[in-house]
């Protein structure tokens, strides 16, 4: 058998698998639904979502619907966002959600008039806001202990500095560690700009962090802060939890203690 003929052959069993493809029915292909809109990104915070979707470009789109809902694809609960975009938008920030909490985001797309289209695929994802940390405590401050530093005085002499110096542990609830990879703890004194000098319009009393620790297990539920604590000093602590692999968050956000006083030095 000459190539030619085989070719032609070949030719032949492609056209009539063709007219096959062409010749089913239209009820087996729905052309009157538009395609599913994806959401590309989203990234939570412990309140909000924001969330990133496909814009259809050729002017079949009257806009896009978006849904939040708590819960999970397979048990919706209570519906708390439910709003409507024009067909040029493609991102939205969607606020009021609570810390921790599940929720599935669904996208449709709204067909134009002109699109000959009177239906669409709706497109789900599941996302978790982040945690915040609760039930942050003190425990009992410690003994002071006498810790000696060198220094220099007004007149520029080297001198030695006694200072009485204590610890204090803080302990907080854990987060499920799905959803969390640790935490970054730290120790705030409401002080003097320079505690060496008189309170005046320049040096202002603030909060700065005397000492920060990263804990790495979320399982962990306290830290000590050794040796930084300043009698009669008034202390805040902060813990802020850090995302998992698999978190939606990028950066945890910051849950600050109530204040207490270090106790008086005898």
């Amino acid at each position: 058998m000459s190539k030619i003929r085989k070719m032609v052959m070949m030719l032949g069993v492609l056209l009539a698998a063709s007219s096959m493809l062409v010749g089913c029915s239209d009820d087996d292909y729905p052309k009157n639904v538009m395609g599913a809109i994806v959401v590309n990104s989203l990234q939570t915070t412990s309140t909000s979502a924001t969330a990133y979707w496909t814009v259809v470009s050729n002017g079949s789109c009257d806009g896009y619907k978006v849904v939040i809902n708590e819960g999970t694809r397979s048990n919706k609960g209570a519906e708390v966002v439910n709003k409507t975009f024009a067909p040029k938008e493609y991102t939205s920030t969607f606020t009021g959600l609570a810390p921790n909490t599940a929720y599935v985001i669904t996208t449709q797309a709204i067909p134009s008039a002109s699109s000959g289209r009177t239906e669409a695929d709706t497109y789900e994802m599941e996302f978790t806001t982040a945690p915040l940390v609760s039930g942050i405590t003190f425990g009992t401050f410690s003994a002071y202990t006498d810790v000696e530093t060198e220094d220099v005085d007004e007149e520029g002499n080297a001198i030695t500095v006694t200072e009485k110096i204590g610890s204090v542990a803080v302990s907080w609830n854990a987060i499920d560690a799905s959803n969390c990879a640790g935490y970054v703890a730290a120790l705030e004194a409401y002080q003097l700009a320079d505690p060496k000098q008189p309170e005046s319009d320049e040096n202002k009393y603030s909060w700065k962090v005397v000492s920060s620790k990263t804990v790495s297990s979320a399982t962990s539920t306290s830290t000590t802060f050794s040796e930084v604590v300043a009698p009669a000093t008034k202390y805040r602590a902060s813990v802020t939890p850090r995302p998992a692999n698999s978190s939606w968050y990028a950066n945890g956000e910051a849950t600050v203690s109530a204040e207490v006083t270090s106790p008086a030095a005898e």
